[in-house]
């Protein structure tokens, strides 16, 4: 797709259709979006269907310079700082199943 406009009025056409189900290198810089989700669901007519979707990220640890910026937290913070969730999962995967329980 060339902009949003034009994925979106792909995606009303049912013309995105998913090309690969294995990983694929990164784009260039600015020429990809942020993320997307496909999932093609055959509902019956008169049935309903659920499809749930999760978005989960891992960043155990920041820095202190971007969480907590300006001299006063020089002596106070370590220069890096853990997130608590960090002890409890070892990635965005084990957040999923987590939430999915």
């Amino acid at each position: 797709a060339a902009n949003e406009q034009d994925l979106y009025a792909k995606f009303q056409a049912g013309a995105l259709q998913p090309t690969t189900a294995s990983p694929t290198p990164p784009s260039a810089d600015g020429t990809s979006y942020c993320g997307a989700v496909v999932q093609t669901v055959t509902v019956p007519a008169g049935g309903s269907q659920t499809v749930d979707f999760y978005l989960c990220w891992h960043f155990p640890n920041r820095s202190r310079s971007r969480s907590a910026p300006g001299k006063p937290y020089e002596k106070l913070l370590p220069s890096i700082l853990g997130n608590y969730y960090g002890n409890l999962f070892g990635n965005a995967r084990d957040v999923a199943v987590s939430v999915h329980r």
